[in-house]
């Protein structure tokens, strides 16, 4: 069963990858809630929620799968809580995955963040402070993303492997049957 069909099933199952890390929110089949793992620095600890919108698409002439981000929360220890940093901080992406015949997935991902400097972090320079926020970013973004593939990875081989799972996730998808 290829890949292709597997990447146009409906977004709307996704949640199926791992209910922990993956809510379906209402009112949209293809709305999520994603749960970053709890990341840890300098005694710190911080963790994302963002909400996405996942849809099937097309990108030129290629088949893609589109994840965009529609909100993002940041909760954290009691030092990220009481600054207020998810108050005076956003982040938004969009990603692109696409794939080839041989089973090969790319992603295409543009993070925009802002941030306002909240206390003594006031006193910085600010580019200190982007190089330190771009590396924190850098280490969520690793988190969430490679997670995300290796649970879509994971549920492509039990359907490939599964007919009566694939019958449950939604049958053979638009891209066609067997490989």
């Amino acid at each position: 069963v290829s890949l292709a069909a597997y990447m146009s099933l409906p977004p709307s199952s996704y949640d199926a990858l791992d209910p922990a890390m993956i809510t379906r929110r209402p009112g949209s089949p293809g709305a999520f809630t994603l749960r970053v793992q709890r990341a840890r620095l300098l005694g710190v600890w911080l963790e994302p929620t963002v909400d996405v919108t996942v849809e099937v698409a097309t990108v030129g002439t290629k088949p893609a799968v589109r994840l965009r981000s529609d909100g993002y929360r940041l909760d954290g220890s009691e030092i990220v809580r009481r600054l207020g940093i998810d108050e005076r901080s956003a982040t938004a992406f969009d990603a692109t995955l696409t794939w080839t015949p041989g089973g090969t997935i790319a992603a295409d991902i543009d993070i925009r963040v802002w941030a306002e400097p909240v206390g003594p972090f006031k006193a910085v320079p600010r580019r200190a402070l982007a190089a330190a926020g771009d590396a924190l970013l850098a280490g969520l973004t690793s988190l969430l993303l490679p997670a995300f593939l290796g649970k879509l990875a994971a549920d492509y081989s039990r359907w490939a492997a599964d007919s009566a799972y694939r019958a449950a996730r939604g049958g053979e998808g638009k891209g066609g049957g067997a490989a």
